[in-house]
Formats: structure tokens, sequence, C-alpha cells
């Protein structure tokens, strides 16, 4: 999208694990460095990559590598 999107929702994949903020929750075109804060880190391993879902305002879903610190 050539516009900004707002950060609905965040989880990781195959967990269904709600995030329980996105920061900032505003993306724009090009690079993004966005923060996602969970509840529950139970069962996630320190400094292995995970896949997050970022669910948009305007229905996309964008798929994101981060890793657990």
């Amino acid at each position: 999208s050539p516009y900004q999107a707002r950060v609905v929702k965040a989880e990781i994949l195959g967990t269904g694990m709600p995030s329980t903020d996105v920061i900032p929750n505003m993306l724009n075109v090009g690079y993004n460095n966005v923060r996602v804060q969970f509840a529950l880190a139970q069962g996630l391993t320190p400094n292995t990559p995970y896949t997050i879902e970022l669910y948009l305002d305007n229905g996309q879903v964008i798929t994101a590598q981060a890793v657990y610190s």
C-alpha cells in the first residue's frame, strides 16, 4: 500500500498468541522497525527467531521475522 496502515493485531504464527502492544502501531511505506509485546512468553526460547503476523486495518496480513529476547 502506498499509504500508512495501522496494525490492529499481531500474533506469533502457529501459536494464536495475541500481542498486548505494538509500538509504533502505524506502518509507513518502506522499512519499519516495530516492537511487539506479548503477555505470556511461556514456551518461547530466547534468541530464537519467530514469525510474527501483523494484521493491518486495510485487511492485509504481513509476516515478519523476529527474535524473542
